[in-house]
């Protein structure tokens, strides 16, 4: 009776997954893995009791997602599109490589677009006038008049009623 030990089989549980994950995540746990899958940034294979089949490259693509999410604090969304659209002429995104945002894709050197900007706003700085500030075409703005207190109807007292005590109801 030959027994064949679990290590031979090509692929790996969710367990064992976590297992090798731990030492680089610490925070990982297999609700976490589950929620990937539930996200759709890993889709590993099932067995035909329904258990989840990891293989190397799922491993990989998790060490690569939550990588992104402890180094870069990148949100699950974008981690997403950058698995869907790998740089050209890669396999995977470079670990090493620092991703551009994306609000400043269009944007040059940051020092040419404060220089545009500046000479937009002040010109020539020889020939300013405070006037031309935009700031000093802000309209003035007057102190809000103080509100008069809404008077409020004073508590009836419990004396004034005519000709009857005054009752209470516990509750």
């Amino acid at each position: 009776m030959a027994t064949h030990p679990v290590n031979e089989r090509s692929y790996l549980s969710i367990g064992e997954v976590l297992g090798l994950l731990l030492e680089d995540f610490p925070d990982v746990s297999i609700s976490k893995i589950r929620f990937l899958e539930s996200q759709g940034l890993i889709v590993p294979e099932r067995t035909a009791s329904g258990y989840r089949k990891f293989y190397d490259e799922d491993v990989e693509r998790l060490r690569f997602i939550l990588g992104e999410q402890k180094d870069h604090f990148l949100p699950l969304r974008i981690i997403k599109d950058r698995l869907d659209t790998p740089p050209a002429g890669s396999i995977r995104p470079n670990k090493n490589e620092r991703p551009q945002p994306r609000g400043l894709k269009n944007v040059g050197n940051a020092q040419e677009v404060v220089e545009q900007d500046t000479s937009e706003v002040f010109g020539d700085a020889s020939n300013h006038d405070v006037a031309k500030h935009p700031a000093a075409r802000v309209a003035k703005v007057t102190p809000p008049q103080t509100a008069r207190k809404s008077a409020r109807p004073a508590l009836p007292d419990p004396s004034d009623a005519v000709g009857r005590p005054a009752t209470y109801t516990r509750a």
